[in-house]
């Protein structure tokens, strides 16, 4: 897929540009890489246009070639944000492309106006979670939801990763039923390969034998709730000696996490494990998965936890009740509520039958929804029938 080209070389086939914008490294990032390799297969040339230098280099290293745009940055500045929409909007009638596809708000919106004002044949939108619906009810709210309004008339199609996002976007207006499509985030099967020695690992991590896990995979950033797990950790900590928690990822908010562990008094029974790769593979040796996240569009790691067939204790948010259904697949609790969180994985801990049902019902619901497979399967359609609504040929353009 790595190819160096000139920004205004005319290209053999149709491109397709990916916009991410300055978002940092996260779930969807892997998301677009696979469309990126879907989009060839039907026959375009796929460039990804990035700026956060994290994530221009995880595209690079999976062969994507990056359009590093200048200007376009997280920070919201009408003035600014126009004057990048108008300048991508020439570069892109300059390359030719055919095909925006958006990601992320900021993203989505400069790219959809660019790729509107350039002529592009079709534009594109993947909501990977509504901004709006993390924000509390106000006027920064309602300016979001009345932008994404205005933003969504810019598209052909959008893209929904869950469905109350869709059923929101076509109740409010934002676009008809016809235009919205929920295609599931998929992961390849973390079970697939040759399975962990899960005793081995926990005993690696300092775990005594027969010592119970929970376990946390995520950005420790800002709004993700470690720190509403630690606190929910606490609480169990006060009558169950042989609990752990696993943490694994790393983010801004890394070192106030460990200062909070240690802070409640459970940093000798929380283990901070930093970036693992292929970490969702380690749930497999979890007893039960936590996130407390606030929002999320479709959380990567929780679909990790049902591939591994471990019950997940979450947040009720938009983002989980997709995958975490009540009480087949996991508990949900209160956004913020440290004490449910506590109360919910007391209660699943305490019945190692009713877990294992659970287990079984969450591999059965990964099975069925979320696996790579039928992502690939799904978007491949869903560009196969857009670009042949829009006459866009695959192979040498016209």
């Amino acid at each position: 897929m790595n190819r160096s080209r000139a920004d205004s070389a005319p290209f053999a086939l149709p491109e397709v540009v990916q916009v991410l914008g300055h978002t940092a490294l996260g779930g969807a990032v892997p998301v677009v890489v696979h469309i990126c390799r879907i989009c060839e297969e039907v026959g375009l040339q796929p460039v990804v246009l990035a700026t956060h230098p994290a994530v221009v280099s995880y595209l690079k290293r999976e062969g994507c070639e990056v359009w590093e745009f200048p200007g376009l940055v997280r920070e919201p500045n009408p003035f600014r944000d126009l004057w990048v929409a108008l300048s991508l909007a020439v570069q892109l009638r300059r390359r030719g492309t055919k095909v925006v596809h958006t990601h992320t708000s900021k993203g989505g919106m400069v790219g959809r106006l660019a790729g509107r004002l350039a002529g592009c044949d079709l534009v594109i939108h993947h909501t990977h979670g509504f901004y709006h619906t993390g924000l509390r009810p106000g006027i920064t709210r309602l300016v979001m939801m009345g932008l994404e309004w205005v933003f969504s008339h810019l598209c052909d199609f959008q893209l929904f990763v869950n469905a109350e996002d869709r059923e929101e976007a076509v109740s409010q207006g934002f676009l008809p039923q016809s235009r919205a499509l929920t295609i599931f985030n998929g992961v390849d099967d973390p079970l697939a390969n040759e399975r962990l020695d899960c005793p081995a690992v926990r005993e690696s991590w300092g775990i005594p034998r027969g010592h119970r896990v929970l376990g946390i995979v995520t950005r420790i950033a800002e709004r993700k709730g470690v720190d509403i797990c630690l606190r929910a950790f606490e609480r169990l900590r006060r009558h169950m000696d042989d609990l752990w928690l696993i943490i694994i990822g790393e983010g801004p908010g890394l070192a106030a996490m460990q200062h909070l562990a240690l802070e409640l008094g459970v940093s000798d029974r929380s283990v901070f494990l930093g970036f693992l790769p292929e970490a969702g593979r380690y749930y497999e040796c979890f007893d039960l998965a936590v996130t407390a996240s606030e929002h999320e569009g479709q959380s990567i790691s929780v679909i990790e936890a049902i591939a591994c067939g471990t019950p997940v204790i979450a947040s009720d948010i938009r983002g989980h009740r997709d995958m975490v259904l009540g009480g087949r697949t996991g508990l949900l609790c209160p956004v913020g509520d440290a004490e449910a969180f506590a109360a919910a994985v007391e209660e699943l801990l305490e019945s190692e039958s009713r877990r294992a049902v659970m287990a079984v019902k969450a591999r059965a619901h990964f099975e069925q929804h979320f696996t790579m497979e039928r992502f690939r399967e799904e978007v491949r359609s869903f560009y196969i029938d857009a670009l042949s609504q829009k006459r866009i040929k695959g192979g040498l353009s016209e």
